[in-house]
């Protein structure tokens, strides 16, 4: 006796794989625009601001995940 459901199986794996592209493609744009972004930031004051703004942003999602 055989399970049903290949065809919505089937259909998972389709949208698996087209999400899977999706989310490949669009982040080649983000990764560029930070590069080329961040990349003009060399300076020891900008490295100690990005520092911090990364710092400050990793204690929010860590607030936000404890509340949550």
């Amino acid at each position: 006796m055989g399970r049903g459901g290949g065809g919505e199986q089937h259909l998972q794996a389709q949208l698996t794989l087209a999400f899977l592209g999706v989310c490949v493609v669009c982040h080649f744009p983000w990764i560029y625009g930070g590069k080329l972004t961040l990349g003009r930031f060399h300076s020891e004051r900008a490295l100690r601001i990005q520092g911090r703004v990364f710092g400050a942003c990793m204690l929010a999602v860590a607030l936000w995940v404890v509340l949550s």
